[in-house]
């Protein structure tokens, strides 16, 4: 079977209906198929790739299971599956996406899959935790092996986005689907000046990721802890970034004082990896370069 579609619910009712019709999905691979110049993809976050996937018979003795025993199941070759993607240059939605045959091989030998009162766990549930997987594999990648446990899930949120999509407005489906992955709240994510504004595409809300230069000019707080939450590493490291850029070194040199040195260390690598992910040309890989 080959399908190409970032909406994870038609990649839902997809799999829900092979489900249905007692087939398994097992395997899945990603096939360089589409234009990169194609100009319907132009300025969408669409797939490079057809996703090629085999399936099989379900068993006829599939029984119920808990799905805290059937993530247990997922074995760790999954995991070598998706670094072997990722050294071939497979990114992005694509990545995502062809984490779904073998961890859907695991979910697929049971006829039902039950949370711990009984009820059932949902297709678009277990599509949750694969992409929740494959985030933290690239984000381990992405960050050059830091520490994760210090990147909270706004800045994951951030990463994974330049890091997959670049620049491109994401579907407010896929931009909540891409949260639930990272862990991120999405009303924080587009909360007023936050990282990313919501907008209308064709009657189609859209949210788009905010440039350094207009959260600066919005916020002259950016950046700085509030009583009501501690600051984003992403919004630190953009404040630092302004600062540069309005050539304010004096207020550059208090702001990294009071981050300690841990922080800064953190901040500068968080820089490395969103400027690498950053298309050549922009403004914001520009001025993290520069600060760098």
């Amino acid at each position: 079977m080959v399908f190409a579609h970032t909406d994870p619910d038609a990649w839902a009712t997809l799999i829900e209906s092979l489900l249905q019709a007692e087939l398994m999905p097992n395997a899945s691979w990603p096939i360089d198929t589409e234009l990169a110049n194609k100009v319907s993809r132009i300025g969408q976050s669409r797939l490079t790739t057809s996703i090629w996937m085999s399936c099989q018979i379900q068993s006829a003795d599939a029984g119920e299971d808990f799905i805290g025993d059937v993530i247990d199941e997922i074995p760790a070759s999954i995991r070598d599956r998706l670094l072997a993607f990722w050294r071939v240059g497979i990114r992005g939605a694509d990545f995502f996406i062809s984490a779904i045959g073998p961890e859907l091989s695991v979910f697929g030998r049971h006829s039902r899959v039950l949370r711990p009162d009984g009820t059932d766990v949902s297709v678009r549930e277990f599509l949750d935790l694969v992409r929740r997987e494959a985030t933290q594999v690239a984000l381990e990648q992405v960050l050059h092996g830091t520490d994760l446990d210090i990147i909270d899930p706004v800045t994951r949120q951030y990463v994974t986005w330049v890091w997959g999509y670049s620049r491109t407005p994401l579907h407010a489906g896929e931009a909540i689907a891409l949260c639930l992955a990272t862990g991120a709240d999405y009303g924080q994510v587009v909360r007023a000046g936050s990282i990313a504004i919501e907008s209308k595409d064709k009657r189609k809300k859209v949210v788009k990721l905010r440039t350094i230069g207009e959260r600066g000019r919005d916020d002259e707080h950016l950046g700085l802890d509030s009583p009501a939450r501690p600051a984003p590493l992403i919004d630190q490291l953009q404040r630092a970034a302004n600062l540069w850029g309005l050539n304010r070194m004096d207020e550059l040199g208090s702001f990294r004082g009071s981050l300690g040195e841990t922080r800064w260390v953190a901040l500068r690598t968080l820089g490395q990896a969103v400027a690498e992910c950053l298309p050549d040309g922009d403004e914001d890989r520009r001025l993290i370069m520069v600060q760098h």
